[in-house]
């Protein structure tokens, strides 16, 4: 996920995240976004974190035909890759619908700065064993 204003080629169509409002994050908070399954650095770096109110905001995304590196990809997209935890959550809950009806099977990243204040990669696939997320958290540096 890529912020509006982000150069490159081959975007699809934006998302217009609404306003977010402040709040802690626990499991149940993550289980709304349709989570089933989160790795450990996920939970280290992500549960149990005060999230402030965020303004509305659009994104856009982009399909990456290739393997890349984090380091490849943030250099692609000019840097503006990051998205707040709210956005995050509210992007899942958006795209669950597709996934719950098996119209999305792709492999989703996400770059979150986490607990540690470090920029990190989130890997995102929808796990038809337990009709959920499967998230886990990679470092990028």
């Amino acid at each position: 996920m890529i912020k509006n204003n982000a150069c490159g080629a081959d975007f699809k169509p934006l998302i217009k995240v609404p306003a977010q409002p402040a709040v802690f994050t626990s499991e149940a908070y993550f289980k709304e976004a349709g989570i089933t399954v989160m790795w450990d650095n996920f939970r280290e770096q992500f549960l149990g974190r005060f999230v402030s109110a965020e303004e509305s905001e659009q994104f856009s995304f982009r399909e990456v035909e290739q393997v890349l590196l984090d380091s490849d990809i943030i250099a692609n997209f000019g840097g503006k890759i990051e998205v707040s935890i709210s956005q995050f959550k509210f992007l899942l809950e958006t795209f669950k619908k597709l996934s719950a009806n098996g119209e999305n099977s792709d492999w989703l990243v996400f770059y979150l700065r986490g607990k540690d204040r470090k920029l990190w990669s989130i890997d995102v696939i929808w796990n038809l064993q337990y009709m959920g997320w499967d998230v886990e958290a990679e470092p990028t540096g």
